[in-house]
């Protein structure tokens, strides 16, 4: 359960993670790849704001939105000044909800095929309808899409 945090007060990266709900690494890996920025230090320790706990709120929602780590880093900074931040946030939610809906489409297809195994009363696979020729372009399209690298 996140803590109650003082917005008016500085956060070590501990209590900064017990606030977020997030580990300490992951703190320090979303440094490390430019998500957050580089902290203050006090006495070689890191110290946080409030802002950065917002920042970590909003990769959150981004996250439960389904984008990844590359993608809030576009939602976040964005590639240049001439789109404002709720421009980018629309674009881009509208682009990961064509990828959602085709999603759906190929679970929904896959809990087809699961659903027609299950009452299947072949006595063998070789004789079993599912794979028979005329099913292949269900097969296929069942198959996981290969990741390709996201482009804004």
């Amino acid at each position: 359960m996140p803590v109650q945090v003082d917005l008016k007060s500085s956060l070590s990266i501990g209590q900064l993670g017990q606030a977020a709900g997030l580990r300490t690494s992951a703190i320090r890996y979303y440094e490390e790849i430019g998500l957050l920025p580089a902290p203050e230090r006090q006495g070689g320790r890191r110290v946080y704001g409030a802002e950065t706990l917002e920042q970590l709120k909003r990769i959150a929602l981004a996250q439960a939105a389904g984008f990844s780590l590359q993608e809030v880093k576009l939602l976040e900074r964005g590639l240049d000044d001439e789109e404002s931040a709720p421009q980018r946030w629309r674009r881009l939610a509208a682009r990961k909800l064509g990828e959602v809906d085709a999603q759906i489409a190929r679970l929904r297809k896959m809990r087809d095929l699961l659903h027609r195994a299950l009452h299947c009363e072949c006595t063998s696979m070789r004789a079993c309808p599912l794979l028979v020729q005329g099913h292949a372009g269900t097969l296929a399209s069942v198959r996981a899409p290969r990741r390709m690298p996201s482009r804004p």
